[in-house]
């Protein structure tokens, strides 16, 4: 069985961040999105991706649900 994954955008800061630091807290294992790398806080699996630009996401979407 795969391990369960949360996908939380913007986990680079602000509210993204903080759900991304609680769900690891409580043994989720977190897959982040965002434009810019978050710090060494992060033990998840970290996927750089600009969610404005739609190929790109939907590029990311497809190797995150390959994996996860």
């Amino acid at each position: 069985m795969t391990e369960a994954s949360t996908l939380v955008t913007g986990v680079s800061k602000g509210i993204g961040r903080a759900i991304a630091e609680e769900l690891t807290r409580r043994g989720q294992h977190v897959v982040g999105v965002s434009r810019s790398k978050p710090g060494d806080w992060f033990k998840g699996t970290f996927v750089a991706v600009d969610l404005g630009d739609a190929a790109a996401t939907d590029d990311a979407l497809k190797d995150i649900l390959s994996r996860h």
